[in-house]
Formats: structure tokens, sequence, C-alpha cells
């Protein structure tokens, strides 16, 4: 198999840093859970376009030959609002952004994942098979 190039942000580790001090202010402020919430959010989708939005590390079986961006949905494998709530609840915040992944996806496979499940779990109930581009490797 082919994989499509995916190339690291060279900056990465420098803005995982700035972001991680960034959650850190934020959940260390008085300020109403509702607006920490939007501040957290805006957080996670930096950690998870940190590489770019189409550039994502994973990719779906449906995703990995897709040129027309419009056909493919960047989808967060850990949903933001279960990331945010344990980031509220004290949960390790580097475990949080570890977490905090993106997996690029067909509009298609979007529409087959469950709310209800959590993380890789998601795609494995869905039976959408995902590969590790910098690793060049299936990974589910």
């Amino acid at each position: 198999m082919e994989y499509p190039p995916y190339k690291e942000n060279e900056k990465k580790e420098t803005y995982l840093n700035s972001i991680r001090n960034n959650i850190i202010a934020i959940l260390a402020t008085n300020s109403e859970k509702h607006h920490k919430k939007d501040l957290l959010d805006i957080c996670i989708w930096q950690i998870t376009e940190i590489d770019g939005k189409y550039n994502t590390r994973y990719r779906s079986e449906g995703a990995m030959d897709k040129k027309n961006w419009n056909e493919v949905r960047h989808e967060h494998v850990y949903q933001r609002k279960h990331l945010i709530e344990r980031l509220l609840e004290g949960d390790n915040i580097d475990k949080v952004i570890s977490d905090a992944t993106a997996c690029l996806v067909t509009k298609a496979e979007h529409g087959k994942l469950s709310e209800a499940l959590i993380g890789w779990e998601r795609y494995k109930s869905a039976n959408i098979r995902v590969f590790d581009l910098k690793e060049t490797r299936q990974l589910l």
C-alpha cells in the first residue's frame, strides 16, 4: 500500500508547550465554566490541527486516496467534549493532550462513528480501518 505523505510540524513541541501553558492558565482562572469550556475547545482544535487540518498522522482506509478535501472530515478520535471534561475534572494535562488526536475520514465513515463510545473504540465498532502515516503501518 502506498501511504500519502505526512510531515510533522517542525515547531510541534514548541506549539504543544504553548498550548499546554494556555490550558494551565485557563484552568487556573475563576472564569465561568462555560467560558473555560469554550477556551479549552479552541486549545483542543489547535492541538489536533498542529500539523495541518488535512495533514493528520492517522487516516482511514476510505480517506487514504482522497484529494478532494470536501469529501473528508477532520475527526477527533477522542471527542472534544470528553477531553474538555477530563481537563475540568483535573485529569493529567499531558495525557489529555496526547489523546487530542485527529483522524482523516470520509463523510460516510464519519456518519458510522458512535457518539456513545470513546476513542479508537468508535473506529473498531464501525469496522473502519485506520493507518498511521508516520509509522507507515495499519493501526486498526
